[in-house]
């Protein structure tokens, strides 16, 4: 796979919750500092300890990358900058006074380690103090296609990937070996081996070895995956609603059958709000049967969705799928909406509730909860920046990662939902191309969909 196109797709592997600069709301250690001016002389560290309060009496000689911590000392006004090893820290004068000064340990892994702090002041003297940057051990977020298949490009993706002539970087899938062919802080690229099973993705540096939260070829806690193809192993279950989706198994499987949404000649318009076929761009399952009293369980009745995982640890699992958008049909209107429904809200039997009614409405059921009550669900829209505002996966598919807790926290348009998930809000599930409150070009996209899940995540 061309490393350009990994690395414009790689940043919507996580469904990311909101688009904004995180300031961290540090306190001073002093209660009414002195409007700073940078002063001359040279600064004196008596010593160094955490931002919390909590751990304010800790007096530390290290900490780790990304973390704030206090210096205290005199004259610290006369610095004007701060290297951890080589890495320049970011300083903030609205946290600086002649005895504190507050600074976060730089994220980037130091090249040159001398386990020292440098200080530069106003007059470009130097000034050293004795202080280790910890590293921690690699963290491992995802692949870019957790079903990548052999002789294909993979990226393990992640944090704190340190290469080291001492202890090289090693990775190894499912107990298998593989050999990396480079990488930095944040990903490592190799091409998968033939048949390597199911397993976890192990990365040793350094710094430590750690175990992935999730599985290559993951067959855990699986949804939908035949897509009830029968003839093919898997979960069985099938569209069981109005949106049935269209299901195929062909030279683009890669596990046996998948859905597809858009047909590549079907044009959604900008803001994708308009009536579109339903069977084209949606995909519903509602569980239950049409026997009285319903059941849910047994010859003809849909089973409950939370009987395929643990739903009391949802708040630690994410939603995860494989995608596929051709660079035949971008993708540049509408939000893929990922909606989890529980039985109150909608099952077999209440299935033709008041779709478009609001739930002031409490003739039926309180309305369908879908539109009209505005329960949480997740809004995937990946094109909205992408550089020329259209999104394909560069002809492969990719896996796409949704954190159950803090992604599912959107209405339909975009705005805030105003209930979010609980464990009994798993019984059902939609997926539809439809609003998210955004405005794009219009488009003929094309969306293959494979292998959802519900897994760990943290």
């Amino acid at each position: 796979m061309n490393m350009k196109i990994l690395n414009n797709i790689s940043k919507w592997l996580v469904l990311p919750v909101i688009s904004a600069t995180m300031v961290l709301p540090m306190v001073s250690c002093e209660d009414q500092p002195d409007k700073f001016e940078l002063t001359d002389g040279v600064p004196t560290i008596n010593y160094v300890r955490l931002v919390d309060a909590e751990s304010a009496d800790s007096l530390i000689t290290g900490a780790y990358l990304s973390t704030d911590i206090c210096l205290v000392g005199h004259n610290l006004t006369s610095i004007k900058e701060i290297y951890f090893n080589d890495r320049k820290a970011v300083l903030n004068t609205s946290y600086i006074t002649d005895r504190t000064l507050l600074v976060t340990v730089p994220g980037t892994i130091p090249q040159d380690v001398t386990d020292k702090m440098y200080m530069v002041t106003a007059h470009d003297e130097k000034v050293e103090y004795p202080f280790k940057t910890l590293v921690p051990a690699p963290s491992i977020q995802t692949m870019n296609n957790e079903y990548l298949e052999a002789g294909k490009t993979g990226v393990v993706i992640g944090d704190y990937f340190v290469d080291n002539e001492q202890v090289p970087l090693s990775l190894t899938i499912a107990g298998v070996p593989i050999e990396i062919e480079k990488n930095d802080q944040y990903n490592i690229y190799f091409t998968m081996p033939e048949n390597v099973p199911e397993g976890e993705i192990v990365v040793t540096t350094r710094y430590g070895t750690s175990v992935s939260k999730f599985h290559y070829k993951e067959s855990r806690n699986m949804l939908f995956d035949n897509w009830g193809d029968t003839s093919v192993p898997g979960t069985n279950l099938a569209a069981n609603g109005w949106g049935k989706g269209h299901i195929y198994n062909d030279e683009y499987s890669i596990s046996g059958p998948y859905l597809q949404f858009g047909d590549g000649s079907t044009e959604i318009e900008e803001s994708a709000t308009a009536l579109w076929p339903q069977d084209l761009f949606e995909f519903d399952y509602w569980p239950g049967s049409w026997d009285v009293p319903e059941k849910f369980e047994g010859e003809g009745a849909a089973i409950r969705l939370s009987t395929l995982f643990n739903v009391a640890d949802w708040k630690n699992m994410a939603l995860k799928f494989e995608l596929y958008v051709p660079s035949s049909s971008p993708w540049s209107a509408g939000a893929l909406q990922l909606l989890f429904s529980s039985d109150r809200q909608v099952t077999v039997q209440t299935q033709n509730n008041l779709w478009w009614r609001d739930s002031s409405d409490d003739a039926i059921n309180n309305g369908y909860a879908y539109v009209g009550e505005k329960y949480g669900r997740a809004l995937y829209r990946p094109w909205t920046t992408a550089d020329d505002k259209k999104f394909d996966t560069g002809d492969e598919w990719m896996t796409v990662t949704v954190p159950l807790e803090s992604s599912f926290i959107y209405y339909l348009d975009g705005s805030s939902a105003g209930k979010g998930l609980d464990e009994n809000h798993f019984t059902g599930f939609t997926m539809m191309l439809y609003s998210g409150g955004v405005t794009g070009t219009p488009c003929k996209p094309i969306l293959k969909i494979d292998n959802v899940r519900v897994v760990p995540y943290k």
